[in-house]
């Protein structure tokens, strides 16, 4: 780990939910038929993401990274008592969620930080685990190396203050030891004034 400014350290909670909300929610999620691999930009080429997402959150809502645009159409049932448990940890309001499926270690995250227009100067953001642990890594703007390091576990809550990630980015590395799927939930508030609202 490292020593992080009060106002930046990153807050990291066990066990967001109760163990049967986590566990009935991961096997839904399992089982949802929203997966889909996108085609992203990278390098003025598009590939296909090395994982599965999908996009939810107040219906109109749109989220662009990577040449991506994402609309939300409302928050699924099974997602309702997820966001309102997450805006209670984090004192936030977050109206969206960005959902990942790792199917396994291959499938990964580069380093990247959300700095997309729509989320605001200084997002924050929370992240929410569920199955496989995975390792994240945080590094400073400028420098090669990780800085900071949370292994993510089943059920566990890492939140991201504002400010942080106008100074760090993250990723999630691929791991050679993980056969079993890992899915995360990473909230976002996206700013209903940048005009991305039922456009």
């Amino acid at each position: 780990m490292t020593n992080w400014p009060q106002t930046l350290e990153p807050s990291y909670l066990p066990n967001a939910l109760t163990a049967s909300q986590a566990n009935t929610l991961l096997q839904q999620l399992l089982h949802w038929p929203s997966w889909r691999q996108h085609q992203v930009r990278l390098f003025g080429r598009y590939l296909p993401q090395p994982r599965l997402s999908a996009f939810v959150g107040e219906a109109g809502l749109g989220y662009r990274y990577s040449g991506l645009q994402l609309r939300a159409e409302g928050w699924p049932a099974m997602l309702l008592p997820v966001v309102e448990a997450v805006n209670h940890h984090c004192q936030q309001a977050f109206n969206s969620c960005l959902l990942n499926q790792y199917r396994n270690g291959r499938d990964h995250m580069s380093w990247h930080a959300d700095n997309e227009p729509e989320l605001g100067p200084e997002p924050a953001l929370a992240i929410l685990s569920l199955s496989a642990t995975r390792r994240l890594h945080l590094r400073r703007n400028g420098e090669t190396r990780a800085c900071a390091h949370y292994d993510l576990t089943h059920n566990s809550l890492l939140i991201f203050p504002p400010g942080l990630q106008a100074t760090h980015q993250h990723r999630l590395a691929p791991s050679r030891t993980v056969d079993e799927p890992r899915i995360s939930l990473t909230f976002r508030h996206i700013c209903p004034t940048s005009g991305n609202k039922n456009a």
